[in-house]
């Protein structure tokens, strides 16, 4: 992670979490053609601001059920029932996105507090989604504002 990236999140206080929902974790379960690999789930999920326990309690939920289906690599299927969900549902870093669309695509670390309040995001799941976004180019840090990119905002104005 970027040296300007980690001063902004680790100045922050740690929240409640976000309230995760199945229907959005179907939502990106959906993208991957409702099935996930032992050693996919951490890189489908955590991007997208789902805690680690979240996932672990609703997949294994699923399994022990009878509602999920695991083969015998560990592939775990959702059937066409849940996935996908009828409708879409945000996951966490679309709401981020949705504050910084909101905040004409910029958000300053002093801002940070309440949107994290008002998402209810950890510092790790704030940390999973934003980190990606930065490495890839699509948030730009200058001192202690953060911008998101022209087409990223764009996209996250229209969700």
């Amino acid at each position: 992670m970027r040296p300007a990236l980690v001063l902004i999140l680790c100045a922050l206080p740690v929240p409640v979490l976000a309230e995760q929902t199945e229907v959005a974790l179907y939502t990106v379960l959906a993208r991957q053609g409702c099935s996930v690999g032992p050693h996919e789930v951490a890189d489908t999920f955590a991007p997208e601001g789902f805690t680690p326990e979240f996932v672990r309690d609703t997949l294994t939920g699923l399994l022990i059920d009878g509602t999920a289906t695991e083969d015998a690599v560990g592939r775990l299927s959702v059937p066409p029932s849940l996935c996908p969900p009828d409708t879409a549902a945000a996951t966490p870093k679309q709401q981020f996105l949705g504050e910084f669309a909101a905040n004409d695509c910029a958000l300053h670390a002093s801002d940070l507090d309440a949107v994290m309040g008002r998402l209810g995001l950890s510092r790790a799941q704030l940390q999973a989604i934003a980190t990606p976004l930065y490495d890839a180019g699509a948030i730009e840090v200058r001192g202690r504002r953060a911008t998101l990119s022209d087409t990223l905002c764009g996209a996250a104005a229209t969700n």
